[in-house]
């Protein structure tokens, strides 16, 4: 007996009151199974099969069971129908063991998804209407129900075949969709890229990982992009490694069939294989994103970025101009500023600007003052004033800064 139990006993059990169907079967269902069969009951035919989608738009999902009632009453052989249902309930949904993979982790039902619509190619515009969503709760249930109802890489259509089942009664039901759950999941495992050569995706801005996902879809890489568009950065991030995964089992599926045809051309007409195998004279033309594996995907990601930062914090090294003094001159630095009523930046400012670079002879001076260095002979000479020259020009800068450094001492 499910959870819901009591509530649809609550909410419908006056209406069905005594009936054999509703109080043996119909009410005992859990929400998924009571979709699963009420589907498999209303769809007649394929061309149906977005109508009938319509079913997940009920305002409360609890409504389902009396949808199921409804539908059964209405059916020649309910009762039969019913059996059925009552007998192979347990079997139709995959259970939530085996589903606890895709509510873990948003990732794997993302490269589901993209499993599915791509063996559903007729179908894929209703994948599109049904699985659009902005978020990862909401993709994630919506995901599941279609993989109850749908019944998911069954190109025919479990439910078609499901309800032709209903109908026939020498033929038990063909339960195979948790079968082939299973081979996807096994799929999933086989290629899914280890997180240690992804996580530095974690590490990038969301503008960052918003520019990856443009090149995705531009390259045609990025999964589901007209199924789910993610509204945050981690849901993003998600998509991006599902979609580098799921890039990994496509090269793979290429590589196989190409094998594949190798050898069959091999058998029919080895001369013309030979002739195309050893023509290397085409020119090589530079490969797109569909072409390359994950790794190498990664390795241009990660140049690309590589790249960006150093030139990032070569760009911030040439603009810097912020120095650091040591411990006697910023003592110095600090009293002569509060002598003079003014903040150490002004002080050093006005002393600059004190200073002619013209004048080899005061240069020199400030030469002998740096610590651990001595005056360049060869390159700065002493500038004797001449007799013709007057020198309270020449000396007074250069007193009035000796002055300035006396006073700090």
């Amino acid at each position: 007996m499910n959870n819901n139990f009591s509530l649809i006993e609550e909410l419908y059990d006056s209406r069905y009151k005594g009936n054999k169907l509703w109080e043996n079967v119909i009410k005992k269902l859990t929400i998924r199974q009571a979709y699963v069969f009420y589907y498999c009951l209303i769809i007649k035919d394929r061309n149906e099969l977005d109508r009938s989608l319509g079913i997940f738009s009920l305002p409360d999902e609890n409504m389902i069971h009396k949808c199921l009632m409804d539908a059964l009453i209405k059916e020649n052989d309910k009762w039969y129908l019913a059996q059925v249902i009552g007998d192979y309930a347990h079997e139709i949904v995959i259970n939530d063991k085996e589903i606890l993979w895709i509510r873990a982790e948003l990732r794997a039902a993302l490269w589901l998804g993209c499993y599915m619509a791509d063996n559903q190619l007729e179908d894929k515009d209703i994948y599109a209407n049904f699985l659009r969503a902005t978020s990862s709760a909401e993709y994630i249930e919506q995901l599941i129900q279609l993989l109850d109802i749908h019944g998911y890489v069954s190109r025919k259509g479990v439910t078609l075949r499901l309800r032709n089942d209903l109908d026939d009664r020498l033929k038990a039901i063909r339960v195979n969709s948790r079968y082939l759950f299973r081979l996807s999941k096994n799929d999933y495992l086989s290629i899914k890229i280890p997180d240690f050569k992804l996580n530095w995706i974690d590490e990038l801005s969301e503008k960052e990982i918003d520019t990856v996902i443009r090149r995705f879809m531009e390259e045609e890489v990025l999964i589901l992009s007209e199924f789910f568009v993610p509204s945050n950065k981690k849901d993003k991030i998600e998509l991006i490694k599902a979609s580098l995964d799921m890039q990994d089992y496509k090269i793979q599926r290429k590589s196989l069939n190409r094998r594949s045809s190798f050898k069959e051309s091999l058998s029919i007409a080895p001369d013309i294989v030979e002739t195309e195998s050893d023509d290397v004279s085409k020119p090589t033309q530079r490969k797109g994103f569909t072409e390359r594996s994950a790794q190498e995907i990664i390795d241009l990601l990660r140049k690309a970025f590589n790249s960006k930062d150093y030139r990032k914090s070569q760009s911030t090294a040439k603009v810097s101009r912020s120095f650091t003094l040591n411990k006697e001159s910023n003592i110095i630095l600090i009293a002569l500023s509060k002598k003079l009523g003014a903040t150490p930046k002004k002080v050093i400012e006005a002393l600059v600007k004190g200073v002619d670079l013209e004048d080899q002879h005061r240069i020199c001076e400030i030469d002998k003052l740096i610590s651990g260095r001595r005056a360049a002979k060869t390159q700065l000479v002493q500038k004797k004033p001449s007799e013709s020259e007057d020198p309270s020009t020449e000396l007074e800068p250069i007193a009035e800064t000796e002055k300035l450094v006396d006073e700090s001492k």
